[in-house]
C-alpha cells in the first residue's frame, strides 16, 4: 500500500513540475532572445526607391488612346522616364505597341528602345524594330518614326521581311492613311526586291 501511495504522489508532483519546467524554459527563451528592430528600413529597398525618385523611373508603364481618325493605340514598356533635358520626350525600354485600325487591320510593333513625344503624338522606335500586320506582313528594321496625328509611319532605313506572297527587301517602307477611304496602305521604295514563293 505504501508503494502505491508513493507512486501516486510522484505522478501528482510530476503533473505540476513538467508544466512549470516548460513555462520556465519558454520564459528564458523570450527573456534572453535578441531584440529585432522592426521599424528600420531595408537599405536595398531604400536605395532603389531613392534612385527611382531621382531618375523619375516608371516600371511597366502603359499608354493608350485613340488617334484623330479613331484608331485605338496601346503602348506598353518595361520602363519609362522623362527626358531630363526637358524636350517633352518620354524614353522607354522594351517598347510594345498595338494599333487597331477602324478598317479591321491590326498592327503590332516591338523595339528595344523608343521615344514618345507627349506634345506631338509622335513615336520613334529604335533597335531591332519588328512590325507585324494582321494581313500577313512581318517586317524588320532598325528605326521607325510614327506620327499618330497623321496616321503615318516611316522607316529610317532599309527593311526586310516576309509577306503573304514571299519575301521582300526595300530601302524604305511607309505606312500611310488614305484620306479618301481611311484605309492603311503600305508602300515600299528605294530598291524594292521581291521574291515570290508560290503556295
Amino acid at each position: 500500500m505504501a508503494v502505491g501511495l508513493t507512486y501516486s504522489r510522484a505522478v501528482a508532483w510530476l503533473k505540476v513540475l513538467f508544466p512549470l519546467a516548460a513555462l520556465i524554459l519558454l520564459s528564458t527563451m523570450f527573456l534572453f532572445s535578441r531584440a529585432v528592430d522592426t521599424t528600420g528600413d531595408l537599405p536595398i529597398a531604400q536605395v532603389d526607391l531613392e534612385q527611382r525618385a531621382r531618375e523619375q523611373l516608371l516600371t511597366g508603364p502603359r499608354f493608350s488612346g485613340t488617334t484623330p481618325q479613331g484608331d485605338i493605340v496601346t503602348f506598353t514598356a518595361k520602363s519609362a522616364q522623362p527626358d531630363i533635358e526637358g524636350t517633352g520626350l518620354t524614353l522607354v525600354n522594351d517598347l510594345n505597341a498595338r494599333i487597331d485600325y477602324k478598317d479591321g487591320t491590326t498592327l503590332t510593333l516591338t523595339s528595344q528602345n523608343g521615344q514618345i513625344s507627349d506634345r506631338k503624338l509622335q513615336v520613334t522606335l529604335k533597335g531591332s524594330v519588328v512590325v507585324v500586320t494582321s494581313d500577313g506582313y512581318t517586317l524588320r528594321t532598325e528605326e521607325m518614326d510614327a506620327d499618330l496625328k497623321q496616321n503615318r509611319m516611316e522607316t529610317a532605313g532599309e527593311i526586310n521581311g516576309t509577306a503573304p506572297f514571299g519575301t521582300l527587301q526595300a530601302g524604305k517602307a511607309i505606312f500611310e492613311n488614305d484620306k479618301n477611304t481611311n484605309n492603311i496602305h503600305l508602300f515600299f521604295t528605294k530598291g524594292v526586291k521581291l521574291v515570290y514563293i508560290p503556295k
